[in-house]
């Protein structure tokens, strides 16, 4: 199959699962172009299969659109011309759909369409709401091509932020919407998605890069390690979490505890001055931006893993902590229940809570027997539910059933219903005892 990508940026760090798919399908032999921001957090490590499958040479960028009108609307008409020469109706159609909008002519969105529209696609996948929106015309002018949209969570955010009706023609138009979460299934609806065109299908990770650690029991004097991984953002709660510390370093005060914070974004200097006010310099280390390779071998050192979102449509870091084999404390929010299975592989507290989170943790530190089982139970739960490679196979699936003629949101993807029977069977916090 010829499949588009369509995203934010090429690859963002912090995207990793949307990389696992585009190096999946391209192992499986299907032919991917990536359209996307060129735009890459500055800093930020390149991911190595960037570079092993040369990615730069299946990416389109978004094109920049010059501030003087004349300008654009020269490179607009040379594109235009180009595409008629390619495709001369599929151009003429999509001239006519942009030309025709109640909100006026938008070259952006019209330079994306045309590179779109370059050449013609059996699906056209994206991820992330507004990006289905770019896409959102080629049922109108390439009827041929499949349109799938995969919503994360900010999306719906953004919806609720701005206008509640801006994914209706999307919503209209899409042959299958997704979501990654139960959670962010329902909030779609909410924003008026035909409950039967949208499917859950999760981000997955290769759990064969985290090798399996069994933590044996630690008690004093033995240095304990703290981790969390998250973008330094406020709906991420890192300000809970070292509120959370201080009061497990009172707690323990003769313990050598750490709390390590990996990740990167604009609350960096305001976590920084919590830490010295909370006088936790000593044992509380913003350690910015890392690697896959160095968070997986932070992983494998650390002993508890700690995610104290507010907001939280997945966390794919918890299954990547899950496939390390950590113990984790995580707010019951959003899509964390899914991702993880309550009261075995993770103890779950209610969001913005320090109290509860520090509760949780000491209670891990004071009864270590349990870390061998919730690691074992975590590593089950990703291999059964979350592992790409299942995950991938499943994706390829659904678009060959797309393809078939007259067939329009009849894939399948993961039975939400049964998901969640399964989280819920589990067995109960044993730290309420």
């Amino acid at each position: 199959m010829r499949i588009a990508f369509v995203t934010n940026a090429m690859i963002a760090p912090s995207e990793v699962f949307i990389l696992n798919q585009i190096t999946g399908l391209i192992d499986r032999g299907h032919s991917i172009d990536i359209f996307a921001y060129p735009k890459v957090d500055k800093g930020q490590p390149v991911h190595e299969d960037v570079l092993k499958y040369r990615l730069d040479r299946y990416f389109s960028p978004h094109p920049a659109i010059p501030s003087n009108k004349w300008l654009c609307r020269f490179q607009t008409g040379w594109v235009t011309l180009l595409r008629l020469i390619r495709r001369p109706w599929v151009t003429i159609r999509t001239l006519r759909h942009f030309l025709n909008r109640p909100e006026g002519f938008l070259y952006f969105e019209y330079r994306v369409a045309l590179s779109l529209i370059r050449r013609s696609y059996d699906v056209v996948y994206c991820h992330y709401g507004p990006n289905g929106n770019l896409a959102a015309f080629l049922k109108g002018v390439d009827p041929r091509s499949r349109l799938v949209a995969v919503f994360h969570g900010y999306d719906y955010q953004m919806a609720v932020g701005e206008s509640r009706d801006m994914y209706r023609d999307l919503f209209q138009t899409a042959d299958l919407l997704m979501a990654n979460s139960p959670s962010t299934r329902e909030k779609v609806i909410n924003l008026g998605a035909d409950p039967d065109s949208i499917r859950i299908h999760p981000m997955g990770i290769d759990p064969n890069r985290f090798p399996l650690r069994s933590r044996p029991p630690k008690s004093a004097p033995d240095p304990l390690r703290i981790l969390t991984v998250a973008r330094y953002v406020p709906k991420k709660g890192l300000d809970y979490g070292i509120r959370a510390f201080r009061k497990i370093k009172d707690r323990f005060p003769n313990r050598d505890i750490s709390y390590d914070i990996i990740g990167f974004g604009p609350e960096q200097d305001a976590l920084q001055r919590l830490i010295n006010e909370l006088n936790l310099t000593q044992s509380v280390s913003l350690l910015g931006p890392r690697s896959n390779e160095q968070v997986i071998q932070r992983m494998m050192e650390s002993d508890l893993f700690v995610l104290p979102s507010i907001l939280e449509p997945l966390g794919v870091v918890l299954l990547e902590a899950q496939a390390a084999g950590l113990p984790i404390v995580a707010t019951e929010t959003d899509g964390i229940p899914f991702a993880v299975v309550p009261g075995r592989s993770a103890l779950l507290v209610p969001p913005a809570d320090a109290d509860a989170l520090a509760d949780k943790i000491c209670w891990l530190i004071d009864n270590p027997r349990v870390w061998p089982d919730m690691g074992a139970a975590g590593r089950a739960h990703i291999q059964a539910h979350f592992d790409i490679r299942r995950l991938n196979d499943a994706l390829v699936t659904v678009f060959e059933d797309l393809r078939k003629p007259n067939t329009r949101n009849s894939a399948c993807g993961i039975n939400p219903a049964a998901e969640s029977a399964d989280n819920t069977k589990s067995s109960p916090d044993k730290s309420k005892d």
